[in-house]
């Protein structure tokens, strides 16, 4: 028997109400990553871990870090190989910087602009403003990894 507590005059949110759904359900899906890196495991497993934590607001940040993450890693080696030719670097550092500003925002929004990574963040995005070359860009999308896992190990932990 399972027994729900609901707190009176608290309004419950969709995240909130989908996981009380779920544990209603006498049978529980169980995530399964396919074979890939041990990087790659361990990332979802993290990624899961902060999905499945009761505060909606890191799964939230997670997508927003995750989609800035996603928008430099497709778009470097398209720039590396060469695959789009020439680049109007203004509107692409626009649009990245745009994906950056949305995390920051996000941040500072749910009280969590001075958690680890963030500093680093606005640092890039300030240099995102002045890029020239592609090669920066490129650059930017491994520091973009590392920032994504500093920020997601404090969302994790929190």
């Amino acid at each position: 028997m399972i027994i729900v507590k609901f707190v009176a005059h608290k309004p419950l949110d969709l995240i909130s109400i989908i996981r009380i759904m779920v544990s209603m359900e006498s049978t529980h899906m169980k995530y399964v990553a396919p074979d890939g890196s041990e990087h790659m495991r361990d990332e979802e497993r993290q990624w899961l871990d902060i999905v499945s934590d009761p505060d909606p607001v890191k799964g939230m940040l997670l997508v927003f870090i995750q989609k800035l993450c996603s928008a430099f890693h497709e778009l470097a080696p398209a720039l590396d190989s060469g695959a789009l030719g020439e680049v109007n670097l203004e509107y692409l550092s626009g649009r990245l910087g745009a994906r950056a500003d949305a995390v920051i925002e996000r941040l500072r929004l749910n009280g969590l602009a001075s958690i680890d990574g963030a500093e680093a963040l606005v640092d890039l995005r300030s240099r995102l403003s002045t890029t020239t070359t592609s090669a920066e860009i490129i650059q930017m999308s491994e520091e973009v990894h590392l920032i994504n896992h500093r920020l997601c190990d404090t969302l994790q932990q929190k």
